[in-house]
């Protein structure tokens, strides 16, 4: 017979082998993947944050260059006017006089060589080094011919020269001067070293590789930070031109950013770049890829030994696991080839306890031969015998049954087995077939179990109290960060304050300025200034206003109001500026509720913050107010707030950043328009607390419609009038005409009243406004100080500021409270703190009210004449 050979079985060892490999590769190439992902996106955040240091860093030279230029040419104007005005009126120049001018403006303008004056021939004739043995000449300067042929030209910024009396490297700002007949008269020109701008690029920080360079309308080089070893200042062509810069100005951009590895010296650097937009300069700022990216470079060096050591222990742990699960099958081969060869020990008991019959393999259990168990009671060999042991068998019982038991060895020791017995009737007796199996193995493994488990049991308390460790850490991490959230509350107080004191008393003063009498020229400065001191008072409160929100510092009220008192007060607000612009306003709340409950304040300051813009960017037109009700469930209704104009308008894919902090439709409307971009921000994050949501619709060129819904009640009771239109508010001057300051003057004009201010500027306004309101005023400077003026005068208010050197006005409130007479005193706060914790830290010191930094004056009076008038009751 031919012999068939057998059939080749897989390895199965081999075959698991294989398996976790291919899970390994998988695995380790899914991390890699991540981690190069992850490192690609962190390369990018770092690169797109070095775009905005660069651009940040070429508006700072921006505006630092063109405030230079432009105080240069204040200077030449005014220099011109006079020596144009003494022509006029005397027909020569007062030369003593001209010169102590020019000296004067060459100590006050830094940087300033000196500004020099020439006649109609070119001979200059008037400035520091002029000698009239040796007239120098302007006559073979081109600028001297274009001034002389042009008399409509300005400013004349010259290319970089070299002066031919002090011998440096200067740039010339040169304006023409007329006679009083019109004719050309001279020029006036003023010198700047170019080591002036050398120094205005110095003050950037740009690393140890970074570049900021000056350059003129035609790329001459001016100044350099770090100095080029190459490049000469002043020569075009002297450095590499970056071809994005030359193509940038052939398109007519005003600035932009872009990466470069051609520069002078080779370095990869992200650069920004700006034409000046009046001056004939083109500035420049790089910063080098390898300052910025050496803590990237680091991360992703950090990363490979991560995934190295990644890829290792994910290597030992499948070879750990392979070998496990081959001793494991190992294992079970064996003992299924121990099954296989081995055999139960069957046996037979009679119905009297004697054993009939035993297998060789019972025997063996026994450590007996089969005839030296035969034939021999079952109780002796089995230790806790029953009914079929030593016990006889009733008849006709049926039923097999299945026990775990133990048989006592020939020599002594004792055999774990499972009997398995069926009863059978053999010749008409009724005995016992048992078949016996030997479960030492498994008494064994579950001995093991129980170990084990016990083991886990032990882990699982190990690794309870390793939680709770873990949550004690979680627990110290919170409390770090709420102490970190209490030191930018307290970081942001002090910001408020610092900005707000001196801001308080710029806009204190020029108030002042305007009671004065001025001239046409002088008044519209003040009121620019006054302009501007509003519009920065409004972004400190926008600022503020954001961080309180995310600090989350702003509860909401809850009060009755009218919706359309909102609505007027809203017009009131803005009707002076859609006026002005020729913009029609309307206003449609017919299918709102209008007695409502919610924080009116809020609605009011969300609603001003989208009619502001909308007036802001609308040139004709109208502007519509709205309010609707969306939803009614109950007494809470969600109301949607909508204003609508027909201004320029903003693009699809600009829509969803406006709502985001710090984000404008357009950068450049942050030049023209001004402004935070932070009103969007606050409305939608108002809207959220008000349980309601923020957006807009717009189309380019035909108009925008903002929004923002919220969640109010309706009002408690019967609803009251519609109340007239709220008057815009009156600006922060006092009116001796006022009912308010009337009163004061007759009923507390004795009334002594301490200033505690630390401010010198702004003791001086407290006294005015006191003086203007007819009461007397004593002032301290510090708390120490007003303590000590409470003890020696009986004042009827004090007005405290909080922060102040020495003592603070909470622990001088404290100190006054103490005093005899102290307790029921006045005492007004006046800070320019703007957050509600410091108002309740006021009120916990023993403080009555809070006035507000910058001081409305009305609402000064206003509180002044509530609390003299409750102190003299």
């Amino acid at each position: 017979m031919q012999r068939v050979p057998h059939a080749k079985m897989p390895n199965p060892s081999r075959r698991l082998g294989l398996q976790l490999l291919a899970a390994l590769i998988v695995l380790n190439a899914a991390v890699a993947l991540w981690a190069v992902r992850a490192l690609d996106e962190r390369r990018h955040a770092v690169v797109q944050k070095a775009e905005a240091t660069t651009q940040n860093l070429a508006a700072v030279l921006d505006q630092n260059i063109a405030g230079s230029v432009e105080k240069i040419d204040l200077a030449l104007q005014s220099v011109v006017d006079e020596l144009q005005r003494q022509l006029r009126e005397t027909g020569r120049l007062d030369a003593p006089q001209v010169s102590r001018m020019l000296a004067t403006y060459r100590q006050r303008m830094n940087g300033l060589i000196a500004i020099r004056v020439s006649n109609h021939e070119g001979l200059v004739v008037l400035g520091p080094d002029v000698r009239p043995e040796q007239l120098q000449s302007w006559a073979d300067r081109p600028f001297f011919a274009q001034l002389r042929d042009q008399p409509a030209m300005g400013l004349y910024i010259t290319q970089p020269i070299t002066g031919r009396v002090s011998g440096i490297q200067v740039i010339s700002f040169v304006r023409r001067m007329n006679l009083p007949d019109g004719r050309f008269g001279g020029l006036v020109a003023a010198s700047v070293p170019l080591e002036h701008f050398n120094k205005l690029l110095a003050g950037l920080d740009l690393g140890r590789s970074g570049v900021a360079a000056l350059r003129g309308s035609e790329f001459g080089l001016i100044a350099r930070q770090p100095p080029s070893p190459v490049a000469a200042a002043g020569t075009v062509g002297s450095q590499v031109i970056p071809p994005e810069l030359a193509r940038a100005k052939e398109l007519g951009h005003a600035k932009g950013t872009y990466s470069t590895r051609q520069t002078s010296d080779g370095i990869e650097r992200t650069v920004s770049f700006r034409f000046l937009k009046d001056w004939p300069f083109a500035l420049v700022v790089g910063l080098a890829a390898r300052d910025y990216l050496v803590d990237w470079q680091a991360e992703r060096t950090a990363t490979l030994f991560q995934l190295a050591g990644f890829a290792l222990l994910t290597s030992l742990m499948g070879w750990m696991l392979w070998r496990a699960a081959r001793r494991q099958r190992q294992e079970a081969e064996r003992s299924q080839a121990l099954l296989r060869g081995a055999s139960d020990g069957i046996h037979i008991v009679g119905p009297d306890g004697i054993v009939t019959d035993a297998s060789d393999a019972f025997a063996r259990m026994l450590g007996c031969r089969p005839d030296e168990v035969i034939g021999t009671p079952m109780q002796r060999w089995q230790v806790d015998a029953g009914p079929q042991g030593g016990q006889p068998l009733p008849d006709g019982v049926l039923g097999a049954r299945r026990v775990e038991t133990r048989l006592r060895h020939r020599d002594g020791h004792l055999v774990d087995v499972e009997i398995a017995s069926h009863p059978l009737v053999l010749d008409g007796k009724a005995v016992l077939f048992s078949s016996a199996r030997d479960i030492a193995e498994r008494k064994a493994a579950e001995s093991a179990v129980l170990r084990h488990n016990a083991e886990l049991e032990q882990r699982v308390q190990q690794r309870t109290a390793e939680l709770e460790v873990a949550n004690a850490g979680m627990a110290l991490a919170r409390d770090e960060a709420l102490a970190a959230s209490r030191a930018k509350s307290e970081f942001l107080a002090n910001m408020s304050h610092e900005i707000r004191t001196p801001l308080a008393a710029i806009i204190g003063l020029n108030n002042l300025l305007l009671l004065d009498p001025a001239t046409p020229r002088q008044a519209e400065r003040i009121g620019k200034i006054a302009a501007s001191g509003q519009h920065l008072l409004a972004i400190v409160n926008d600022i503020l206003d954001l961080s309180k929100i995310e600090a989350k510092q702003v509860d909401l009220d809850s009060s009755d109001f009218h919706l359309a008192a909102v609505f007027d007060h809203v017009v009131s607000m803005i009707g002076g500026a859609a006026c002005d612009k020729g913009l029609r306003l309307e206003v449609d709340i017919d299918t709102a509720p209008l007695w409502l409950r919610g924080d009116t304040t809020r609605v009011r300051q969300a609603l001003l913050n989208l009619a502001g813009n909308a007036v802001k960017f609308t040139h004709h037109g109208s502007i519509a107010l709205r309010a609707r009700l969306v939803e009614e469930a109950g007494d809470q209704l969600l109301l949607h707030f909508s204003v609508q104009d027909t201004g320029m308008g903003v693009a699809a894919d600009k829509l969803p950043r406006l709502f985001q902090e710090f984000e404008q439709g357009d950068s450049s409307t942050t030049r023209k328009y001004g402004g935070t971009g932070l009103g969007l921000a606050i409305t939608r994050r108002l809207a959220l607390l008000m349980g309601g949501e923020a957006g807009a619709e717009s189309e380019l060129g035909v108009g925008s419609t903002f929004w923002f819904t919220a969640s109010l009640r309706r009002g408690m009771g019967a609803a009251p009038d519609a109340p007239a239109a709220v008057a815009p508010a009156a600006p922060a001057t006092s009116d001796p005409g006022s009912d308010v300051q009337v009163r004061l003057r007759q009923r507390h004009g004795q009334a002594r009243i301490l200033v505690v201010e630390d401010n010198e500027v702004n003791r001086e306004l407290a006294l005015y406004w006191l003086t203007d309101m007819g009461l007397s005023a004593d002032t301290a400077s510090d708390g120490r100080e007003a303590v000590q003026r409470a003890q020696a005068v009986a004042y009827d208010l004090i007005l405290m500021d909080m922060q102040m050197p020495v003592m603070d006005g909470l622990a001088a409130t404290r100190a006054i409270r103490a005093l005899r007479g102290g307790a029921a005193m006045p005492i007004l706060a006046m800070t320019a703190n703007a957050f509600e914790e410091e108002r309740a830290q006021c009120m916990a010191a023993g403080m009555n009210d809070f006035i507000m930094k910058p001081v409305d004056v009305s609402a000064l009076q206003a509180t002044l004449l509530r609390w003299l008038e409750t102190a003299s009751d």
